[in-house]
């Protein structure tokens, strides 16, 4: 039986579940939620090494030089990896950053945080219920972009591919895609791991039958295919054969160190590491029950950049899916009230046969 809903208009995908299936998932939901809470040594990894190597990457191209040799002797300086190229910065943000004025990025910064928070707000609004559902919603928003409000991570390229990822999601909609493929484009162009967003859009506009759409996303990949080859090379240029290498069976990240790398992107940052950590897998299962085309693609997103975390690929690539990370918890009271209503049902049905 569907009860009053909470903050959402329409059941979540949970409501067609039995009894029993009902049951373990809310089992299975609750030992994952305590275990991660009990466990001790949940680590957020940091990114000031990241942070201090942008900013001093965008100050030696301010000063003169050639971004790639630039590039290759901040890194060396660091003790950071320059093989293979996938791990090499795009000029994209560096160069724009080193010839306008510091408060000119940030204020371009802040634009665009705001236009992907009043995107996903419109976005919503039609599907949650009166004020409170909408409050609830800014406001997991606005700790999802919490990192686009610090005037230090200005100048790191994932902030920005971040919030264009979160635009493109919140406008793109059956038969208005374009805005949403050029966005995905420039966020890709800024740093090369958001080429996976094209690529998670691409299947999905497959899996639900949008030809012209899934053209479209695959235009975008072939395009991007050619500047990633010529910045390849040019990196290729810059790199001898004793620079140091990331060897990715040694970079592994445990997957609930990338949880809480993930939270640690948002305002959850202030909560413990576990709690964060699990702030963001209820929000994931929270995006994969709501009933809406958007709720697929965002959790496919989020999967695969936690996947590009947990395999070593880069840290880093939490600030790419870090805007709506959080969001999915706007329906998860939806989604307990739906799982409980099912799983704890006792109606009975009594059969009455009568003898004539």
């Amino acid at each position: 039986m569907r009860r009053r809903p909470l903050l959402l208009i329409q059941p979540t995908s949970l409501t067609g579940l039995g009894r029993l299936q009902a049951r373990i998932l809310l089992g299975v939901l609750i030992v994952l939620v305590l275990g991660m809470v009990l466990m001790g040594g949940v680590a957020a990894l940091d990114l000031t090494d990241r942070l201090v190597f942008d900013e001093t990457l965008v100050e030696r191209v301010r000063h003169g030089g050639t971004f790639y040799s630039m590039a290759a002797e901040t890194l060396r300086g660091g003790g950071l990896p320059l093989r293979p190229a996938l791990f090499f910065p795009v000029p994209t943000l560096p160069m724009i950053a080193a010839m306008v004025p510091p408060f000119l990025l940030v204020a371009a910064l802040w634009l665009l945080a705001a236009a992907a928070v009043a995107a996903w707000s419109a976005r919503l609004a039609p599907l949650l219920i009166g004020r409170p559902g909408r409050a609830v919603a800014l406001v997991l928003l606005i700790a999802g972009v919490s990192s686009a409000v610090r005037t230090d991570l200005a100048v790191m390229p994932e902030v920005w591919a971040g919030l264009l990822i979160a635009l493109s999601l919140a406008i793109r909609r059956p038969g208005r895609w374009l805005e949403a493929v050029a966005l995905g484009l420039a966020a890709a162009l800024l740093h090369g791991i958001a080429a996976l967003y094209l690529i998670v859009m691409a299947g999905w506009a497959w899996r639900d039958h949008g030809r012209r759409e899934a053209i479209g996303w695959v235009l975008a990949i072939v395009a991007l295919l050619p500047v990633l080859a010529l910045h390849g090379q040019a990196a290729a240029a810059v790199v001898g054969p004793l620079d140091a290498a990331t060897v990715f069976w040694t970079a592994v990240v445990n997957p609930v160190d990338a949880l809480g790398t993930l939270a640690a992107m948002t305002y959850a940052a202030a909560l413990p590491a576990g709690v964060g950590a699990v702030l963001v897998l209820v929000s994931l299962i929270g995006w994969a029950t709501w009933r809406d085309d958007v709720a697929r693609r965002v959790a496919t997103t989020l999967v695969v950049f936690l996947a590009a975390i947990i395999s070593g690929g880069s840290t880093a690539a939490a600030l790419l899916v870090a805007p709506v990370a959080l969001l999915g918890l706007a329906f998860v009271p939806d989604l307990l009230r739906d799982l409980a209503t099912v799983a704890l049902d006792r109606r009975r049905i009594t059969v009455t046969r009568l003898v004539r």
